[in-house]
């Protein structure tokens, strides 16, 4: 099926059938949509470096690299009609995308973290283990992310998660109510960091 609503201004040919367009690309569009489906930002964090060719090692470089010269007078700064898409952010603004970023991929992390810890709790054996590995790379995820900021504001929050993943690890050798309770204890500890870096007041 062809659609002439894609594009920067919705007017452009796009294909959700799967297939090539006249300049043989074949894109990544969601079935039903005609829209491309991009890949979501909600762990970007953890997925350095950065760009098709690996040339950025952190997120703010990254972040920082849309106020260039070299992304701001390229073809994709301004649309067909004229429309301005220039990106212009102050340093302390750069700070603030990269970190807004790296706290919903760290939250993503502690929510994934916590279903695997339960699964781990609800399970014995050679199952609960490996529950219990996913649960830890989680974890150890979060840690990166906020380890790599540039400003952390969220120093206790780094510290807890540590001692979440201490806690996964010791519980990792252990098994039966001393298991039970690291898993538990873990599972609290990153409800604080959740609570440290999030106001549902």
């Amino acid at each position: 099926q062809q659609q002439d609503d894609c594009g920067p201004n919705y007017d452009q040919t796009c294909y959700n059938d799967g297939s090539v367009d006249p300049r043989g690309v074949r894109p990544a569009l969601h079935p039903g949509l005609n829209r491309f489906n991009t890949p979501s930002l909600v762990e970007a964090a953890d997925t350095a470096p950065f760009f098709h060719n690996n040339s950025v090692s952190t997120l703010e470089e990254t972040v920082a690299y849309y106020n260039t010269e070299a992304f701001n007078q390229s073809p994709g700064a301004f649309t067909s009609s004229g429309k301005n898409r220039q990106v212009k952010l102050d340093s302390s603004q750069v700070l603030a995308v990269a970190l807004f970023l790296r706290s919903i991929n760290v939250l993503e992390n502690i929510r994934s973290a916590n279903k695997l810890d339960e699964k781990a709790l609800n399970l014995r054996g050679k199952a609960s283990d490996e529950m219990l590995k996913l649960a830890m790379a989680e974890t150890e995820d979060a840690i990166q992310v906020l380890t790599e900021a540039v400003i952390n504001p969220y120093p206790a929050a780094l510290e807890k998660l540590k001692a979440a993943y201490a806690l996964q690890k010791s519980a990792l050798s252990g098994f039966g109510f001393g298991k039970s309770k690291h898993l538990q204890k873990a599972i609290s500890l990153r409800n604080e960091v959740r609570g440290l870096m999030v106001d549902e007041g």
